[in-house]
């Protein structure tokens, strides 16, 4: 009887210790596909980034090539304050879209694993979402 009960006792060790492993093994697992799409999220806007910088490479080019060819001042003043406003226009809306990119990303790496016993969080609504929702809300206040 004693044998019987070692041998219950040691089959329930090593039950436990399998589901520990299970539960440990899924666990780095939905930490490693979460590094994953985090690395890859972050390689996507990197490149976002340097096509942005082609881009304005790009522009600078065409503006003094346009400076080189002109004949005047009035010209060259013009082309001067058409690239900086087409730089200081591309610098707001691409740090505007990163950031965007940047909390979508958290978001998405950060979410619960759909297998997962608990409920996902909702994704964050961007400035015109919620814009939309608040709207009625503003219209039936006035």
């Amino acid at each position: 009887m004693p044998q019987l009960n070692q041998s219950q006792n040691a089959s329930d060790a090593m039950a436990a210790e399998s589901a520990v492993s299970a539960a440990v093994l899924r666990q780095a697992e939905t930490w490693s596909k979460a590094q994953c799409e985090l690395l890859s999220g972050i390689g996507q806007m990197w490149g976002r980034v340097l096509q942005w910088q082609r881009e304005a490479v790009e522009a600078s080019g065409r503006s003094l090539t346009q400076i080189a060819e002109a004949r005047d001042v009035g010209n060259i003043m013009q082309v001067q304050q058409q690239w900086f406003e087409g730089a200081v226009r591309r610098t707001t809306s691409n740090w505007s879209e990163l950031a965007n990119d940047a909390a979508t990303l958290t978001w998405r790496v950060t979410r619960v694993d759909h297998k997962a016993d608990h409920p996902q969080s909702p994704a964050p609504t961007t400035r015109s979402q919620g814009a939309e929702k608040e709207r009625p809300l503003r219209e039936a206040a006035k």
